[in-house]
């Protein structure tokens, strides 16, 4: 191709001059043409973690509704497990608390300390009261008859005796006391833990009743307060429950 150096017009056939300014014409060179380079694609090099990972969503999108089923089913079982394990460490810290003996369950006497002890040795001291009934002392006295073993042999008639004496004379923290180990002998902790507290507000010294409060709390679930009785009753002389439950990781 030929361009006019002064007109700027360009020809494509072989004239020499230009067909309006009457010049020479300039040769002028093609236009380059760009050309487009093609890179050989890379091709993704399938790995092991790959194939397993199409396999597993194939295997997902097709079965995706047992795998809820089954997440769910484990997520149950997890839960249940962990329910009955609990259950399972709790009857366990209550078996290590009901081989645990009350106070003074090692002699046939009457559970803790005071006048009934000395009723117990000689039964043949009773006192009867003007009008013949039987005195605080008397029916204290049968309800001790009752206790062998470390427990009461028949604690609903020893409950319906201490009764008795607590209609005569209701501010007599010994009786409350015993009444207390009748009703943790029934299991009935809850009513034991109340006559330990009127044994303990009649008498704020008593480490018996503190002592065998803190073992119905433990069997009503109630550590803290347990391991606070036990730690009044170490206090006031009584030690052994503390230091065993300390053992058992159950009080700090």
């Amino acid at each position: 191709m030929k361009k006019c150096p002064v007109c700027q017009t360009k020809f494509k056939d072989t004239t020499t001059k230009c067909r309006y300014c009457n010049e020479l014409l300039v040769t002028v060179p093609p236009p380059k043409q760009k050309t487009l380079v093609k890179y050989p694609r890379k091709r993704k090099r399938k790995t092991f973690f790959s194939k397993w990972q199409v396999t597993l969503q194939k295997i997902f999108s097709k079965y995706w509704y047992w795998a809820y089923i089954i997440t769910i089913v484990i997520a149950i079982l997890i839960v249940g497990f962990q329910l009955v394990s609990k259950n399972l460490d709790l009857n366990k810290k209550s078996d290590q608390l009901t081989n645990i003996k009350p106070p003074n369950a090692e002699i046939n006497t009457l559970p803790g300390t005071g006048e009934a002890d000395k009723l117990v040795q000689n039964p043949s001291t009773v006192s009867k009261t003007p009008d013949g009934r039987n005195s605080v002392s008397d029916w204290n006295n049968m309800a001790v008859t009752l206790w062998d073993n470390g427990k009461y042999t028949d604690p609903n008639q020893a409950i319906e005796y201490l009764n008795n004496a607590l209609k005569q004379q209701p501010n007599y923290a010994q009786t409350y006391y015993n009444r207390g180990l009748a009703y943790y002998n029934l299991g009935q902790y809850q009513k034991a833990v109340e006559d330990y507290d009127e044994a303990i507000r009649l008498k704020p010294d008593y480490p018996h009743a503190y002592y065998n409060r803190g073992t119905a709390y433990f069997n009503l679930g109630n550590n803290s307060l347990a391991c606070s009785d036990f730690q009044k009753a170490c206090e006031l002389g009584r030690c052994d429950q503390l230091e065993k439950s300390k053992e058992n990781k159950l009080c700090h």
